[in-house]
């Protein structure tokens, strides 16, 4: 089956979805493949008005056909992806899960609309991923954890068991977090930085341990 795919935006993370996207397509092109069972995409991309002249390969957004495409937003920024999801597009945007063939995904696992899993992803098993997160290339997440709506989790980024996380929860490239960890919505984890302690508090934490960032 075949399906027109919207990707909103035109920077780097959008064009690593439409490369991952020739990747799903490519995977069909194997012996004793029914494409038939499969779905495979054409990609175009979709931008803000404003931004047309920075983007001349994309469309308006506002000619977005609801009716003709499936959509993903393919912006890296949690809280940017919320913005477009729940304020500039229209409520009825019917939004596709897109999981790269390589990616592992255990059983007991629950993915939500609009997500996005990169190559070599493993979640191994009984953990809830919300809508439209991102989880990026080689990140992990392990037995029991929740991570709820629009969490990107960077390149290497480790999530160990019986973790929540919340809401626009950014996790920078091979940050850590230490099993049975909370961690509120509006958060963001610096490249590499550690969590060991619960995260009750919103804002930007960096190093290892991670710390909340004071701004002077």
């Amino acid at each position: 089956m075949k399906k027109h795919l919207a990707i909103i935006g035109a920077g780097g993370q959008a064009k690593e979805i439409a490369n991952m996207v020739r990747d799903i397509n490519n995977a069909l092109i194997k012996p004793n493949i029914h494409v038939a069972d499969y779905t495979c995409y054409d990609v175009t991309f979709f931008v803000d008005d404003d931004y047309l002249s920075h983007y001349p390969e994309a469309g308006p957004l506002s000619e977005l056909d609801i009716l003709k495409y499936v959509t993903v937003v393919g912006i890296g920024d949690s809280k940017q992806r919320s913005e477009f999801v729940n304020h500039k597009l229209p409520p009825k945007t019917v939004y596709e899960t897109l999981i790269h063939p390589t990616a592992i995904i255990g059983t007991g696992v629950d993915i939500g609309e609009g997500t996005v899993i990169q190559a070599n992803t493993h979640i191994t098993v009984d953990s809830q991923i919300g809508k439209h997160c991102l989880l990026n290339y080689y990140s992990h997440v392990s037995h029991d954890c929740i991570l709820y709506d629009f969490v990107t989790l960077g390149p290497k980024a480790g999530v160990n068991g019986h973790c929540v996380i919340g809401d626009n929860v950014y996790l920078g490239a091979s940050s850590s977090v230490r099993d049975r960890i909370v961690i509120t919505h509006d958060v963001f984890v610096g490249i590499g930085g550690i969590v060991v302690k619960d995260i009750y508090k919103e804002g930007t934490y960096i190093g290892n341990p991670a710390k909340l960032l004071k701004n002077k």
